[in-house]
């Protein structure tokens, strides 16, 4: 588990994986009371400050969409952590638009005190290597300020380092780069082309590649600042969009 990471190795004795006689991630409902129960357990035996539950879905049997459900199921690990003084982190996952949030129900959002979330923001060259970019942001946070989002890589041991990006443009040089691509290239026939056009400019400026939801937000901010014009195709679904010429409207 910690081979190859000086940090982990470190500090391995103060980490423990509950597993069963077969090797395996012991595992069971926290709506069974004998199962909370051997949590507390295993918490007083090890005099543990920090419980991890990962992920959330392998450790309750409700709907997840029904807020009744998982409230009740949250509010048993309510019960470990208050009869135990342990700290919780809950890994759960997102749906399948990642900037709605924790898939299921809202009692999710409602009994967190503190939401992380880790979403995928492109790649970059690392030291020659392509790394994955993953942005961190508190997206709840009860009594403490947000902060800023962090960008993250992870190395070959799987830790993570911070990514500091060299040239992070502003929202108008964005808007500005899309500009000159329509001007270079001339009109399209399609947010798709657009985005295709749009994204090698932006990963030459930024030095890494940027995600569609990025280029997406670039597009938008374009056509609501007059840099871009979004025109409607006749008889088509698509949209014609066209570089608004400074030059030509002074």
């Amino acid at each position: 588990m910690f081979t190859g990471c000086p940090e982990w190795e470190a500090h391995s004795e103060k980490v423990a994986e509950i597993i069963d006689k077969n090797g395996n991630p012991f595992s069971g409902k926290v709506s069974d009371s004998s199962f909370r129960e051997y949590i507390k357990v295993m918490i007083k035996q090890f005099n543990a400050n920090l419980l991890i539950i990962d992920p959330l879905i392998s450790y309750h049997s409700a709907k997840e969409n029904d807020n009744v459900e998982m409230r009740a199921e949250l509010d048993y690990l309510t019960e470990i952590t208050r009869e135990t003084g342990i700290s919780l982190i809950v890994v759960h996952h997102s749906g399948k638009s990642l900037s709605a949030g924790p898939r299921g129900a809202q009692a999710i959002i409602d009994w967190s005190d503190n939401i992380l979330s880790m979403k995928p923001s492109g790649t970059v060259p690392i030291e020659g290597i392509t790394r994955d970019i993953i942005t961190l942001e508190v997206t709840k946070a009860r009594n403490y300020p947000k902060g800023k989002k962090i960008d993250l890589y992870m190395d070959e041991n799987l830790i993570f380092h911070k990514f500091d990006e060299p040239s992070m443009t502003s929202k108008g040089q964005r808007v500005e780069i899309a500009r000159q691509a329509l001007l270079e290239h001339g009109p399209v026939n399609s947010q798709a082309r657009f985005i295709k056009l749009l994204k090698p400019a932006i990963q030459k400026k930024e030095g890494k590649e940027p995600g569609d939801t990025t280029l997406k937000n670039i597009v938008k901010d374009a056509v609501e600042a007059g840099k871009v014009v979004e025109v409607a195709i006749k008889g088509m679904r698509t949209k014609q969009y066209q570089a608004v010429n400074d030059e030509k409207t002074k």
